[in-house]
């Protein structure tokens, strides 16, 4: 287990960021040319399919599922067909849904994207949640949709719930390592991948660093799978600015 420390960071000495043993100027952080952001509980405050849920009046049984898979307690092709299957959402549903909630996006975290975009970085998506739920969000941060990777609903020709695409990776546990190591291809260059659950922190490898982010949702397997903690965005940003991702 790793003994946290506590580290005042510049001159935002009411803020931290947690490490465990691992200072980030004893790692190369020279090869990162990409960051990958998990979607619900980090670049945005909550969960998308429990929002959906709470839309279609069975939030508590979703909410259930999310956190054991969330957790690593649940494997989370199993969660999601079972979340699924309590949901059972319409492309009605779906419309309906966006009409009436738009993304609530985790403070600090356009400014962070955009640092990172403007010091020459690519910004990706990656998300266990569904396109049309990820789409608005990236619209907000400006993310290209060619850098979302998440999973699709599938309807009848009624537009009745029929299933997900089970051939997408990030409907695996182990999805977002795949898609991990599509983008280091892709992009010949090291990744970073950030998010608050364990379906990132099993991205790492081939991830070069998996960055636990705990502002909205503090899970402590999250915490004890890496040296690098955040629970703000601007945690997040002095990190990558003590680092020299960012200026």
């Amino acid at each position: 287990m790793y003994e946290l420390q506590r580290r005042s960071l510049n001159t935002f000495d009411h803020r931290y960021v947690f490490i465990c043993n691992m200072p980030p100027f004893s790692v190369d952080w020279s090869s990162i040319g990409c960051v990958c952001f998990d979607v619900d509980s980090t670049v945005c405050v909550d969960e998308g399919i429990d929002e959906l849920a709470r839309f279609l009046s069975c939030e508590s049984e979703v909410q259930a599922v999310t956190s054991k898979a969330m957790n690593g307690e649940l494997d989370f092709t199993q969660s999601l067909i079972r979340r699924l299957e309590i949901m059972r959402p319409s492309r009605s549903d779906i419309q309906r849904f966006l009409s009436f909630k738009q993304p609530s996006l985790t403070p600090g975290t356009k400014d962070v994207v955009q640092r990172l975009q403007n010091s020459g970085l690519h910004v990706c998506l990656v998300s266990g949640g569904f396109y049309p739920l990820v789409e608005p969000v990236a619209k907000l941060l400006n993310v290209p949709l060619e850098n979302v990777y998440c999973n699709q609903l599938l309807f009848r020709d009624d537009g009745a719930y029929l299933g997900f695409d089970d051939t997408a990776p990030t409907c695996r546990s182990d999805g977002k390592a795949t898609v991990v190591d599509s983008l280091i291809r892709r992009f010949q260059t090291g990744v970073i991948i950030v998010g608050d659950g364990m379906t990132d922190a099993k991205a790492c490898p081939p991830a070069t660093f998996f960055i636990g982010f705990g502002g909205n949702a503090d899970r402590p397997p999250v915490r004890a799978a890496t040296p690098y903690f955040c629970t703000t965005m601007q945690e997040l940003l002095e990190l990558f600015r003590s680092v020299g991702l960012v200026l």
